[in-house]
């Protein structure tokens, strides 16, 4: 099983604009493993924010699932 790249969008709040919306790099490993690689903040304010082991299928605020690379053992 490869690991996979997924772009991972959410709704903003509390107005869900397209312009407002937010997005993260989402992994998930052979062994059954993921991580969310996410900045959060105010723009100039950024913090990178880590979450191991993030199921997105549990967040209210997925708007969108978008493929980018399946990397091979």
């Amino acid at each position: 099983m490869p690991t996979t790249i997924h772009i991972l969008v959410y709704v903003s709040e509390p107005i869900d604009l397209i312009e407002y919306r937010h997005a993260g790099l989402f992994l998930k490993f052979p062994a059954g493993s993921s991580t969310l690689l996410n900045v959060e903040g105010a723009p100039g304010v950024f913090d990178f924010k880590p979450r191991d082991g993030y199921k997105p299928e549990d967040s209210r605020k997925l708007a969108a699932t978008i493929p980018v690379a399946d990397f091979p053992d």
